[in-house]
């Protein structure tokens, strides 16, 4: 087996054997309920669906991010919700473009992943 990026396996290993469910603190879930009521009650409608599934993105990032801390505790932070809030909502408007048939946003740059 080829390992792309070994120095990942350690941590990687850390979170395969951590057990138990991942909480939000009280003030990250009083963070992420107010958001997401201002958010639903912020939109109109949307024939692919995406705006309605943001709250949702935003909950699995927000996981993704929990998972991601060096120092696991399993509790998901009001960081990691402000972290998720400004990276998934960044993504609507390249979504409209791209689902209105006038691609990406022409001024977002591509990336190259290095290993």
């Amino acid at each position: 087996m080829i390992l792309i990026a070994p120095k990942y396996v350690p941590h990687l290993n850390k979170i395969h054997n951590v057990k138990g469910q991942l909480k939000p603190s009280d003030d990250a879930r009083e963070l992420f309920n107010a958001w997401r009521r201002k958010w639903r009650g912020s939109q109109t409608y949307d024939k692919t669906g995406f705006l309605n599934r943001v709250p949702d993105h935003v909950l699995k990032v927000s996981m993704c991010l929990c998972l991601s801390d060096w120092d696991f505790t399993g509790e998901i932070t009001q960081t990691h919700f402000e972290v998720a809030i400004e990276k998934v909502t960044s993504l609507v408007y390249a979504n409209k473009r791209t689902t209105e048939g006038r691609g990406p946003d022409p001024l977002s740059r591509c990336y190259q992943i290095q290993y």
